[in-house]
């Protein structure tokens, strides 16, 4: 391993080069010799291009990789002027731009605002006249590859993974709840908004797919913010939260607490299932009919503390809780219709109450370079969490005038994980740099199921636990490469894991497995408006807490839900190539197509056992699954905005145990409109069509969304009120599933409410200067859903 490791850094050092001179210019305007905040500047070399925005007071630094090159200075209203330089020059250089034709009307802004970057595309917020006088949350509507909708929430090119930076840095703890941060921080204080698509090693350890970094005009000061957030729809949803951050000195603080709600009222159900012989001859039809009631609760609480020793060091901690409830009510009548006998239909009374979440705390250092403090130098983390899985069904029977006694199931336990991390980062140039990342985990789950009828001693089932400890070590090289970034990476990964079963300790295994994930990443810009990226990335899907649980629930006479304890980790091969094209003003497209091989895919599972189906999950054998998906936004003018967000993508299932053979196709489509009124007023609206892909032996209907809404801001953006109505002309969304196995064949039709109209408000108040807090991720866990989301 050592030679391997040596080896590698040899090939990967061997094309550094080093320049110690620095470039540094400032722009002013000519006429009036005042500097030009945030002018853009591009550095054209023979074999690449890159480029940058000046600071507040015009001036841009950095460090040229070869001579001859080319600038191109250009400022808002201002003529782009261009220089070459076949030497570096000693002292401080001047550029002086004259005025241009544009000119601001008193809402539009002409001009390009987006330039790409080689990690992604920045936006020229403090050139948005009208983004001036809203708040942030509102403002990055303008921003391309991000969707800001009418409840707030944030996607990043149809994505909902991405983190919140700050100047660069990690911006710890406002991830707890971007909205609320968003709104109270005024985009007047903004210079640019870059959104990172392909993180590299100056973010460090960061596990999100995306990362938006907010580039403010002068640095955060000490302040503090309040939030009371609130808002309902008539499905019955609600949701309602409660947030105070403060920095005093060196010293930040936030505590949150939210709430949510998501209910449903006499949805109906329809199942049919279907018997027959070997011979393909029906035997047996029954139907189960009913209608349900539910509510889903979560109650979140997060507490978080950062503390910057200096300007280089800085220390985060958290704690966060979160407990989900699910209860549910749900009347069911089980008719059997063939063969035709006197028999009197059955009642069913199932109530299920089901609690998970989670409780999790980080602690966490970072050290930075002190020749660019963006960049992470060293990372020390431990992180914990724990995940409770509790399931408690209460099933009452009548046939006729039988009543039957009281049938109960429960199961309870939960899931351990601690984490500990290190990080350090090598950069022998500031083209070229080396990040070694170690880690370890330790996880431990442990379950405990019991049935009884209410007349009858209580059984114990099948319980479990089980431990699983993941030891990693990471190399990840960035640079340059003629005019290629290259990103390449080599993680080896030691997983050991023991499951127990108590009832059947001949069913007992350890397994002990060795991954080599390697991944590449290479970027390609001919020109300043076209980007071509090429990724290659392994990684691996563990089962959760709940899959593994043999836990068997039943909601009638013929269905069975079980997990599988047997469950192995699953493997992935990922292929993309994206593009992204800037050339159309105010227009950002991003298309890739991607390619997914997956072995021991785990998915859900389904086989008969005598009369009844049962519900399980397995692993398959191979999956290979190509998408094409697209993402683009359009301003044609500053008051519209226009979004799509689609794919289309094919999947091949081969497996030999279980034999399945199956092909499915999967598709969305998303488009939006937004209209940016004057006085702060927005109007808007979103289609969705979507087909996911379904399970195994199984067919799944396709599924329909819109939605319209309109917000206002007052009180200079920190009252917040917005109205939404969701597919208003809908009843229901249907929802057909039918699974075909040899001998039994299910249809399976749900009726969720659509059509609902709701409510939100929000308001903000504070003194000082804005805060600059968000949540840490930096130990979240890729390959299982563990922590508080």
């Amino acid at each position: 391993m050592r030679k391997s490791v040596t080896t590698m850094l040899s090939i990967l050092l061997t094309s550094i080069s080093i320049f110690a001179n620095e470039l540094t210019i400032k722009v002013i305007e000519k006429d009036s010799f005042e500097s030009v905040p945030f002018a853009t500047i591009v550095v054209e070399y023979s074999d690449t291009i890159t480029g940058g925005m000046a600071d507040n007071e015009g001036i841009y630094s950095f460090t040229p990789h070869s001579i001859p090159l080319n600038l191109k200075v250009s400022g808002f209203g201002l003529k782009e002027q261009a220089i070459r330089f076949t030497s570096i020059p000693d002292n401080l250089v001047t550029v002086a731009l004259t005025p241009g034709a544009i000119e601001l009307q008193e809402v539009a802004v002409v001009g390009r605002l987006t330039t790409q970057t080689d990690s992604g595309i920045s936006y020229n917020m403090a050139a948005n006249r009208r983004a001036q006088s809203e708040n942030t949350l509102q403002s990055l509507s303008y921003v391309p590859l991000v969707n800001v909708d009418a409840d707030g929430s944030i996607s990043v090119q149809g994505s909902s993974s991405y983190s919140l930076y700050l100047n660069g840095r990690p911006y710890e703890m406002a991830q707890t709840s971007p909205k609320i941060f968003l709104e109270s921080l005024p985009a007047s204080s903004i210079s640019k908004v870059e959104v990172i698509t392909h993180p590299d090693n100056k973010s460090g350890t960061d596990t999100q797919r995306y990362i938006l970094n907010i580039v403010l005009k002068d640095p955060a000061l000490e302040g503090y913010v309040f939030n009371i957030d609130g808002g309902g729809t008539t499905q019955p949803t609600a949701n309602g939260s409660v947030m105070g951050m403060i920095k005093k000195y060196k010293v930040e603080a936030a505590v949150n607490y939210s709430y949510n709600l998501n209910g449903q009222r006499h949805q109906p159900t329809d199942m049919t299932y279907t018997e027959m012989d070997m011979t393909g001859e029906t035997t047996h039809v029954w139907r189960n009919r009913g209608n349900g009631n539910g509510n889903w609760h979560s109650h979140t609480l997060r507490a978080m503390l950062k503390w910057e020793i200096d300007s280089l060091n800085t220390i985060y901690a958290d704690a966060h809780g979160q407990i989900s409830q699910t209860n549910i009510t749900a009347d069911n009548v089980q008719t059997e219709i063939l063969p035709v006998y006197d028999v009197s239909d059955t009642f069913i009374h199932n109530h299920s109450k089901y609690t998970s979440g989670a409780a999790e705390a980080n602690l966490i250092y970072r050290n930075y370079l002190r020749d660019d403090p963006e960049t992470e130098r060293i990372t020390v983390g431990y992180h914990y969490t724990y995940n409770p899985d509790r399931r408690h069904l209460t099933q009452n029977r009548k046939t006729g005038e039988t009543d039957y006694p009281e049938y109960i199931q429960r199961t309870d336990g939960g899931l351990n994980a601690h984490t500990g991390l290190f990080s350090y980062l090598l950069r022998p140039s500031l083209f070229h740099s080396v990040r070694f990342t170690a880690s370890d985990m330790y996880r431990k789950g442990d379950t405990e199921s019991f049935y009884s009828y209410q007349d009858t001693q209580e059984e114990q089932g099948r319980s479990m636990n089980y431990t699983n400890n993941i030891a990693a070590l990471n190399i990840t090289y960035s640079g340059w490469v003629g005019n290629i970034y290259c990103m390449a990476s080599l993680k080896a990964n030691h997983d050991h894991f023991s499951m127990h079963l108590p009832q059947t300790p001949s069913l007992d295994y350890k397994r002990d497995r060795f991954y080599f994930l390697p991944s590449v990443s290479l970027f390609w810009r001919p020109n300043n408006y076209n980007s071509l990226y090429l990724d290659y990335s392994t990684n691996l899907s563990r089962p959760g807490i709940d899959m593994l649980n043999p836990f068997e629930s039943t909601s009638n006479d013929h269905s069975v839900n079980r997990g599988n304890p047997d469950l192995k980790s699953q493997y992935n091969h990922e292929v993309a190539l994206t593009w992204y094209l800037t050339k159309i003003q105010n227009l950002t497209l991003a298309a890739s197509l991607q390619y997914t091989h997956s072995s021991n895919i785990i998915l859900s599972d389904y086989y008969t056992e005598q009369d009844k189906m049962i519900y399980s999950y397995s692993n398959f054998g191979d999956s290979n699954q190509t998408e094409l998906s697209v993402n683009m936004g359009y301003n044609p003018e500053n008051w519209i905005k226009l979004s799509l967000n689609g794919g289309i993508g094919k999947r091949w299932l081969r497996s030999e145990k279980p034999l399945l053979r199956q092909y499915d196709l999967n598709y969305r489509i998303s488009t939006g409109i937004d209209f940016f009124l004057s006085n702060h007023f927005r109007i808007g609206g979103k289609y969705g069509y979507y087909k996911n892909l379904p399970n195994p032996w199984s067919s799944s209907s396709a599924l329909t969304l819109y939605s319209f809404y309109a917000s206002k801001s007052f009180l200079s953006g920190r009252l917040n009120v917005s109205v939404t109505a969701n597919s208003p002309f809908t009843k229901y969304n249907h929802s057909r599933i039918e699974t075909t196995l040899p001998t039994m064949v299910t249809e399976q039709n749900n009726y969720m409410t659509a059509r609902s109209f709701g409510i939100n408000l929000s308001y903000s108040f504070g003194g000082g200067q804005k805060v600059k807090i968000e949540r840490d991720r930096t130990l979240d866990s890729t390959d299982q859903n563990t922590g508080v989301k």
